[in-house]
């Protein structure tokens, strides 16, 4: 398929009935609105002995995150921690303390969704990053990405963004910086964060690039409200731009209306309560 339309890459697990079926109502969607597609074939726990495949470190364990043990009636889960601050596992009312630790099949989201990022830069060509749940409702307006080097659809920036070798260039040279587990420098002070799943550290990566270079404040499209009163250097951004009518072009099929989950693909982390 020939068109002036960013393709899109498609994170799929092969062979896995449930992801493929996903998937592939997945690419339908976005064909249908012109965009050429390929699925991008998941790295999976098998590949995690292979020397490709080491060069993130994830600690031993990593704090909760968004909204996973709400159930828990967690009541201190913030945002970042300042270095000089106690670093404890986040507590309960219930007294008890919660951490979790990261499966083999998370960490392969990390490195499935970096590999992307090395064949955009590659190729030197933007493309859509797009996960396997993630169905295109509505057309993309012809010039929504002008002047971007990043746009985040969808809910969360994994799930569905236009993504440039400009910002793959910069996410990869991020990522030899800051681990998942890793502190974040922001202005004066150095933050722990505690939002460490993928889209955690993928959006931790952005903020970084965006606090080094402030002159990308209009390039970058994406949620930062919780961040931006932190680096005062930034006068305004694009949150009203991911609030708007764009964020409803992307449907996750995997999800009820409800939020539930319908199809369950993975088990990203265990939950470890002492």
């Amino acid at each position: 398929m020939t068109t002036d339309k960013p393709p899109v890459i498609i994170i799929r697990i092969k062979d896995d009935p449930i992801s493929e079926k996903l998937a592939k109502k997945t690419r339908e969607s976005w064909e249908k609105f012109g965009h050429a597609t390929e699925f991008f074939d998941a790295i999976t726990p098998d590949n995690l002995d292979e020397d490709s495949y080491k060069y993130l470190d994830f600690g031993d364990e990593i704090l909760p995150h968004k909204n996973t043990y709400r159930d828990n009636e967690i009541t201190n889960i913030e945002l970042f921690v300042e270095e000089t601050d106690a670093w404890e596992p986040a507590k309960s009312t219930n007294g008890k303390s919660y951490t979790r630790v990261i499966s083999d099949t998370a960490k392969c989201i990390y490195y499935s969704h970096i590999e992307v990022w090395k064949i955009i830069t590659k190729r030197n060509v933007p493309h859509m990053v797009v996960e396997h749940d993630m169905v295109l409702r509505h057309e993309i307006p012809e010039n929504l990405f002008d002047g971007f080097y990043f746009y985040h659809l969808g809910h969360s920036v994994c799930h569905c963004s236009y993504v440039t070798p400009f910002i793959t260039n910069k996410l990869l040279e991020s990522v030899e910086m800051y681990a998942p587990t890793d502190t974040v420098k922001l202005g004066g002070s150095t933050f722990h964060s505690k939002l460490l799943n993928v889209d955690g550290y993928l959006w931790k990566l952005l903020i970084n690039i965006l606090y080094r270079d402030n002159s990308l404040q209009d390039k970058m499209c994406f949620d930062m409200s919780n961040i931006v009163k932190k680096l005062s250097h930034i006068d305004k951004c694009n949150y009203d731009l991911y609030t708007g009518d764009y964020g409803k072009m992307i449907l996750d099929i995997s999800k009820r209306k409800d939020g539930s989950v319908v199809y369950e693909t993975v088990d990203h982390e265990k939950l470890r309560v002492s």
